[in-house]
């Protein structure tokens, strides 16, 4: 199975990376090289980043956690930019299907909480940006059904730091870390010593609701009916420190003109049928942190090519720039395996 490219990117590795870089494997698993889970939360957020280092090692050696594509998206890679006036951020969206045993590697456990189960295979979404010098790094982890199992998030920069959420049927536990000012810099993340760890209840939901996170908006298209993404499908989304029940919904089909290239160089330029769905969040209270995919927040509009079900534009808001638009540049269609 061809590797992530995101993984395999040269590119000069964090401090805090290239600490762990230099630790033994075994730091996260048994010594007889087992997977062991965390059970207690402690350096779950380190294992985040270890876990950008393990998967670069992967590469590097030809190996790979993936599995069959039988419930991944039609697109395992997306490049999509954003301009406005002189500023430019560029986004990359990699799918692959992860097996039950690279799964549960993954996922953080915590002591007297009950996560969401994987159920077999899984869908691991990874998002990489870069915006003003600063790159971040989204990894999340869904059920073919979209049900959110965890998100791990890494950021370099100036502002150094990681968030790990484990979605539960009943809570949230959220776990941060950031370097204690410059010194702390140089250590690896399971030394810093500002850490925090939140558990946030979640409403009861409907049956047909999953608890998710955002970015699986951007799948839904491709997994769900078309009878259902008309009518209009409800998702309770974590987003911030908060959960809110987003509305997605088809609301018809328009002539759009794009141009993007597959990856294998063929280019998709013109005038074509796009799907265009708009995504509205209700928030559950008042003062909640605005729901947000991509950077942008809500409502948005995603305009999805017909044929090869890729997003094409993602129109939404940030905040001092307005209105933004993040177009696709380069799909790479299939999924992973």
């Amino acid at each position: 199975m061809q590797t992530p490219s995101i993984l395999n990117e040269t590119r000069r590795p964090s401090a805090v990376e290239t600490s762990l870089a230099h630790r033994p494997i075994g730091w996260a698993t048994m010594r007889s090289g087992e997977p062991r889970r965390r059970r207690d939360g402690a350096g779950a957020g380190a294992a985040c980043l270890m876990l950008a280092v393990h998967l670069l090692l992967l590469a590097s050696a030809g190996a790979t956690p993936a599995v069959a594509a039988s419930d991944a998206p039609p697109w395992s890679r997306l490049e999509l930019v954003a301009k406005k006036l002189v500023l430019k951020a560029q986004v990359q969206v990699e799918a692959e299907m992860l097996s039950p045993q690279a799964v549960q590697e993954r996922l953080q456990e915590y002591a007297e909480h009950r996560g969401a189960d994987p159920h077999g295979e899984t869908m691991a979404i990874t998002t990489v940006t870069t915006f003003l010098g600063r790159s971040s790094r989204i990894e999340t982890l869904l059920r073919p059904d979209l049900e959110g199992l965890q998100r791990c998030l890494v950021e370099s920069g100036e502002r150094a730091r990681f968030k790990t959420y484990r979605f539960g049927p009943e809570e949230v536990v959220a776990h941060r870390g950031e370097p204690a000012g410059a010194p702390e810099r140089s250590l690896p993340a399971d030394q810093w010593s500002r850490t925090s760890e939140t558990r946030i209840p979640v409403e009861a939901r409907r049956a047909d609701e999953v608890l998710t996170d955002a970015i699986a908006l951007l799948v839904a298209p491709a997994r769900l009916s078309r009878e259902r993404l008309r009518s209009g499908v409800s998702f309770r989304v974590f987003s911030g420190s908060d959960e809110q029940r987003v509305s997605l919904r088809e609301t018809g089909v328009e002539q759009h003109t794009v141009d993007y290239t597959l990856g294998d160089g063929s280019r998709i330029h013109g005038p074509r049928p796009l799907r265009i769905f708009e995504i509205t969040p209700q928030p559950t209270r008042d003062g909640a942190d605005a729901f947000e995919l991509l950077g942008m927040e809500g409502p948005l509009v995603v305009r999805v090519d017909y044929e090869h079900l890729v997003p094409v534009e993602i129109e939404g808001r940030m905040p001092v720039l307005g209105t933004i638009v993040i177009r696709l540049e380069q799909a790479v269609l299939g999924g992973s395996g």
